[in-house]
């Protein structure tokens, strides 16, 4: 597989053998896409998407908004943004990465996504982390807000809340449950 400069025939042989679907990992994180604010650099994630297409793979984008993995220019925007500022920098950021991979423009196609990653607490599994940019710049309605932004960007797309432990602790699961309702 071939993204960046990176090239091992071996592994791009295991994959295309092995999977129909790969993650984008922390290409799609945002650090990676707009690490200066409004300035989105996509040329690693475009060639993991060209791969895929090339090769008849599904992508499964990963992670749109996420407590962590953010360059600097967020974090010191978000403490002295209104709430209003806060929500515009998120759904310009999910509207322009989901359009982006929408399969209409040129770019190639990611249905799946991972609109938010990790939401709740680590510590406290049943509670949602309060200790990430947008939780504090938002509240907790960003979770929905970025969910109607992704699919604002994508009316076809197919969008899932990430986190770990869900399958295997009742606590944690529950508090999924609970925020859907």
């Amino acid at each position: 597989m071939r993204t960046g400069s990176s090239h091992n025939p071996a592994y791009t042989r295991y994959v295309l053998r092995n999977f129909n679907e790969i993650q984008t990992e922390t290409l799609a994180k945002f650090q990676a896409l707009q690490p200066r604010r409004g300035r989105f650099q996509f040329g690693e994630l475009d060639a993991l998407v060209a791969f895929a297409e090339r090769h008849d793979l599904e992508v499964q984008g990963h992670a749109l908004i996420f407590g962590e993995a953010y360059p600097r220019w967020p974090h010191r925007t978000l403490r002295g943004a209104s709430r209003d500022e806060a929500l515009a920098i998120m759904r310009e950021h999910i509207t322009t990465v989901v359009r982006r991979y929408d399969g209409r423009h040129g770019h190639g196609l990611i249905k799946r996504w991972d609109v938010v990653n990790e939401p709740f607490d680590p510590d406290h599994w049943g509670r949602l982390n309060q200790d990430t940019i947008w939780y504090r710049a938002i509240g907790e309605s960003y979770i929905e807000e970025a969910f109607k932004a992704a699919r604002a960007a994508h009316r076809d797309g197919e969008f899932g809340l990430n986190d770990w432990s869900i399958e295997t602790d009742r606590v944690r699961r529950q508090a999924v449950i609970d925020l859907l309702r």
